[in-house]
């Protein structure tokens, strides 16, 4: 019986044989084909995470680069705003100096045209004083001289008249009386000629003196503002002489600190402390 069910033709085994290799053939075709599509949906898996991870670098690599470029950007600007500070801090050093050194020039020569006055002013007192010497020279000899006309033409009318005196003894005396009122008139005239010249001389010794005393006044100011003090051992004194005709003056320049100072003209030595910094020289102003 068994061998009645498993009996086959040759024509049904070929049959089925073919039919087994066909669905072999289409198993193994379909595994490949499943192959194929999972290999590829792997590889699509794959380019799309290497895509994935190339566009994350780039974005990455972008994101560097901007910022790289802003920190450049940013030192850049940094290092101009310090090179334009420095630059304005320069500019602004140097037009300081020109003000300083404009300033200095300007002093200087304010100093040198009041020297230059001065040196004229007291040229012109010195014209001015042998001017009036001359001048009084000049009225002492004519007084001289006219003292001396007087006194002969005296003489000669007291001879002239002396010899006729045994003749005419009464206009003698009348010329003789004449002679003394003339002689009176004479002196009179020469005592208020000498008293207005000399009330003159003194009003314009008067002018020099004040003159004098001005020009003096204003050689301590240049003195003292054009002098330049420095800072040594806490406290500084130095004195400076200035003299006229008349008088000695002592200023004593005391400078506490270099920026502060001060200038007093002395006359009692005692309204300052005996210090072994300061320079203290006094001599009383007439």
């Amino acid at each position: 019986m068994f061998n009645n069910l498993f009996y086959f033709n040759d024509n049904e085994v070929s049959d089925i044989a073919i039919i087994i290799i066909i669905i072999i053939i289409i198993i193994i075709i379909i595994i490949i084909i499943i192959i194929i599509i999972i290999i590829i949906i792997i590889i699509i898996i794959i380019i799309i995470i290497i895509i994935i991870i190339i566009i994350i670098i780039i974005i990455i690599i972008i994101i560097i680069i901007i910022i790289i470029i802003i920190i450049i950007i940013i030192i850049i600007i940094i290092i101009i705003i310090i090179i334009i500070i420095i630059i304005i801090i320069i500019i602004i050093i140097i037009i300081i100096i020109i003000i300083i050194i404009i300033i200095i020039i300007i002093i200087i020569i304010i100093i040198i045209i009041i020297i230059i006055i001065i040196i004229i002013i007291i040229i012109i007192i010195i014209i001015i004083i042998i001017i009036i010497i001359i001048i009084i020279i000049i009225i002492i000899i004519i007084i001289i001289i006219i003292i001396i006309i007087i006194i002969i033409i005296i003489i000669i009318i007291i001879i002239i008249l002396s010899h006729h005196h045994h003749h005419h003894h009464h206009h003698l005396i009348i010329n003789i009386n004449i002679i003394i009122i003339i002689i009176i008139i004479i002196i009179i005239i020469l005592i208020i000629t000498i008293t207005i010249t000399m009330i003159i001389i003194i009003i314009i010794t008067i002018i020099i003196i004040i003159i004098i005393i001005i020009i003096n006044h204003l050689i301590i100011i240049i003195i003292i503002t054009s002098s330049h003090h420095h800072h040594h051992g806490g406290k500084l004194g130095q004195t400076i002489h200035i003299s006229s005709s008349s008088q000695v003056c002592c200023v004593l320049l005391r400078v506490i600190h270099p920026w502060e100072g001060m200038f007093t003209l002395l006359h009692d030595p005692s309204s300052f402390s005996s210090d072994s910094h300061d320079v203290q020289l006094f001599q009383a102003c007439p």
